[in-house]
């Protein structure tokens, strides 16, 4: 039968001293193999099964099996949420076993189409990234950086990717293909979740600056003094509304 899955609440913490572990993790993961192999002989269409012989068998780095039991996962329904970190599992295999990008990289897509997540955008962009492809990657992290938070979700969340990742990712690439608007954005992302602050604020005033000069360039050059910063300001405002007054009239 297939149960129910509940989040537990905030005010429950779980919490395991793993000093206190004496078993060694590929002692235990050799160990969990066995057993769930037993439970796959048993019935070999068990979705729950299926998934964990996966992980199983990545943390063993055993990345042929783990593909082979991703693949097989894939073909049951059950929660959903496994069914997307199969895909991305299903990429990880593909990437250690030197498939080639366009096979892996299938891999992300589909996990991407099956949930709108962040993680499968942020591999893609890394790629294209490390071949300095710098469109191709800001067109995923365009994407990547629209995305919420998956507050409903309960299973395996990179908090890291949302945070840090992206956004650091974006200011990059935001300067590569010259984007003022979304550096601004990665920036006050940054800054606000404490990531690489220096670099963003950096980064942020050079933007502002370059674009003061450039917005200076298109005003008439008749008006006085006062009405020159007012217009100057508003056009400012206009182009990156998540600037603060003070940082516009710095």
């Amino acid at each position: 039968p297939v149960h129910p899955v509940v989040r537990i609440t905030d005010e429950i913490v779980i919490y395991q001293d793993r000093t206190q572990d004496d078993d060694k993790s590929a002692k235990r993961f050799k160990r969990d193999r066995d057993l769930l192999l037993k439970s796959y002989d048993k019935d070999p269409k068990d979705p729950r099964t299926l998934f964990y012989l996966a992980q199983t068998c990545e943390c063993l780095l055993m990345y042929d099996e783990s593909l082979f039991y991703s693949k097989l996962r894939l073909e049951y329904e059950g929660f959903q949420e496994e069914k997307f970190h199969s895909y991305m599992r299903c990429a990880n295999a593909c990437e250690k076993l030197k498939h080639t990008w366009d096979d892996y990289s299938s891999w992300y897509l589909r996990a991407y189409e099956h949930s709108s997540r962040v993680e499968p955008l942020v591999k893609l962009a890394e790629y294209y990234i490390g071949k300095e492809k710098w469109h191709v990657a800001f067109m995923f992290l365009r994407e990547a950086t629209t995305l919420n938070f998956p507050h409903d979700a309960i299973l395996f969340i990179d908090n890291k990717a949302y945070d840090k990742d992206r956004w650091e990712m974006m200011l990059k690439v935001a300067q590569k293909v010259n984007a003022a608007s979304e550096i601004v954005r990665a920036a006050e992302s940054l800054i606000k979740n404490n990531h690489s602050v220096d670099e963003a604020k950096k980064a942020l005033e050079t933007t502002v600056k370059v674009q003061k000069s450039t917005v200076a360039m298109e005003i008439p050059d008749n008006l006085t003094r006062k009405p020159f910063e007012e217009l100057m300001v508003q056009k400012i405002r206009q182009q990156f509304p998540l600037l603060s007054e003070k940082q516009i009239k710095q």
